[in-house]
């Protein structure tokens, strides 16, 4: 769940639709944390991580992205 204060969300509707849709399977929490625990903790492999998690489930993110462009497009 994200957390940000409710200022910044009225005045960035994009950002409140995305962190109300998104969604990350606690499985792929859970790999992401052994990956840290594991030693792959700094930026670069954090950065590494991220990206390659994107990559593999585009068929959530597409949509999130999608429905963020939407409500900045009705501000």
């Amino acid at each position: 769940r994200v957390v940000a204060n409710v200022e910044f969300l009225s005045e960035n509707p994009a950002a409140a639709e995305l962190f109300e849709l998104v969604k990350i399977p606690l499985a792929d929490i859970a790999a992401q944390n052994e990956l840290l625990a594991g030693g792959e903790n700094g930026d670069e492999a954090i950065r590494r991580h991220a990206q390659e998690w994107l990559e593999t489930n585009r068929d959530l993110v597409d949509p999130w992205l999608e429905a963020a462009r939407s409500a900045a497009r009705r501000q």
